[in-house]
């Protein structure tokens, strides 16, 4: 005799949707956003005839594997609740190096004001300081850094976009940043100061440092973008059901 038994059907939807808006123009920042949308967990109970409870077996399909992505309908687009989705590993080690970059630019640049006004302070001295220049030529140096380094992303943007690619791009600017940043060290040690070179080291390595920074600040934005290849919503989630034995 056939017993009529409830199966249980447990579904569970999620999908994201994703949005940004991109530019061809590396310097141009990629803004992008991306939400996952979920709903409550959603019990489907269907009559079924089963002769045999043991030649069925427990199958779940997970829609969050690539193989199985599906595309929302429009019901799931209005109804679903959105919730984020996970960033990559790669994007999150791009984020590290501009927050490396954003680091030593900003360590560098705060001294710079005292670095250049000032004297190399005495036994009973407080202030720091070490060119003695004054303060219109601290002002002036520190103001031609900066701006500077807003002007070179725009070259940065065109190697990038024209010539090696933003990973190159980025991957060559950070070795030309340590080399501007060694020649920085090495020129204000108190021996180069003595000898009269702490100025003019000073003034290659803002050069060198604002060139690199222009690769670095006008790719890193994008590139981080990039690593983030969806553009579709599709659903995410898992569809648990029954299934006979083969």
């Amino acid at each position: 005799m056939k017993n009529n038994k409830k199966i249980l059907l447990t579904i569970i939807h999620s999908y994201y949707t994703f949005t940004f808006t991109y530019s061809s123009h590396s310097f141009i920042h990629v803004l992008f956003s991306f939400e996952i949308i979920t709903t409550p967990k959603m019990n489907v109970e269907t009559d079924a005839k089963i002769d045999n409870p043991k030649n069925f077996q427990l199958e779940v399909i997970d829609l969050g594997e690539e193989s199985n992505e599906i595309e929302p309908t429009i019901e799931e687009l209005n109804t679903l609740q959105h919730i984020s989705d996970r960033i990559p590993l790669a994007a999150w080690l791009i984020v590290i190096c501009e927050l490396c970059e954003r680091f030593a630019y900003y360590g560098i640049t705060g001294p710079f004001q005292n670095y250049i006004q000032f004297p190399v302070p005495g036994p009973n001295d407080t202030q720091a300081g070490a060119l003695d220049r004054g303060h219109q030529t601290a002002t002036a140096l520190t103001t031609f850094f900066q701006f500077f380094c807003y002007l070179t992303p725009i070259l940065g943007a065109i190697v990038a976009d024209q010539f090696w690619g933003k990973y190159k791009a980025i991957f060559v600017a950070c070795i030309i940043y340590l080399i501007g940043l060694l020649v920085l060290v090495l020129t204000s040690i108190p021996q180069s100061i003595n000898a009269g070179v702490a100025l003019p080291g000073l003034i290659i390595a803002m050069i060198i440092i604002g060139l690199a920074t222009g690769g670095v600040k006008s790719n890193v934005s994008p590139f981080m973008a990039d690593q983030y290849t969806r553009k579709t919503p599709i659903v995410k989630g898992k569809i648990i059901f029954l299934k006979e034995k083969s």
